[in-house]
């Protein structure tokens, strides 16, 4: 019987994981996707640059795949399966390499335009205006029937019952940016960095 066991642990710092040793002993209850504090000696290996001899591993959060966990080990999902789990898909080397890729472009654009000495300006997500004309608008209501019922009044539609106005996702910060230009010095320029939904 083996007498160790080698573990693949990843904290979400970065997209490397560390070898963590551990005697059959003290890994006996841990499975894939588990959750771990382990403490030992970090050291040089021959095949990686550190691996943790570990004396003691404490679970923290098991996690039992034959009961709802949606990755395997050692198994490689479609982008269209990982996206159904979006509460789990950071855990994948693909999604969690994404968020380090976008975090790094977001700061990087952030940096430069602050040291042009650009203004970053934060938008309505929500608008009455439909800024551009030429694309379609998504309308914002509320889901429940029964609370958009109770809301409307007999001078508003029920579309306008929520916020006393059609209310739409914004299609453009265009509008909006043009507005806070002419508020500010002449020589303050904007910008804005949207999420595409």
């Amino acid at each position: 019987m083996k007498q160790h066991l080698f573990l693949d642990v990843n904290d979400g710092s970065c997209s490397k994981n560390l070898q963590v040793i551990a005697t059959t002993a003290n890994a006996s209850s841990l499975t894939s996707g588990s959750s771990i504090i382990a403490t030992g000696v970090l050291q040089h290996s021959p095949k990686n640059e550190f691996e943790l001899n570990s004396e003691h591993i404490e679970l923290c959060g098991g996690c039992n795949i034959q009961d709802g966990y949606p990755f395997a080990p050692r198994k490689v999902y479609s982008t269209d399966y990982v996206r159904q789990y979006l509460h789990f898909r950071p855990r994948t080397s693909h999604f969690s390499s994404l968020l380090r890729i976008r975090d790094a472009a977001t700061r990087a654009i952030h940096n430069f335009f602050h040291k042009e000495g650009y203004l970053h300006v934060h938008t309505p997500i929500l608008t009455s205006n439909d800024c551009e004309g030429a694309g379609e608008t998504f309308a914002v209501v509320p889901n429940n029937q029964e609370t958009l019922k109770n809301m409307v009044r007999s001078h508003l539609l029920p579309e306008e019952a929520y916020f006393n106005s059609k209310t739409f996702l914004t299609v453009s910060a265009q509008l909006h940016l043009e507005a806070v230009v002419h508020g500010l010095s002449k020589n303050s320029t904007c910008w804005k960095l949207n999420v595409l939904l």
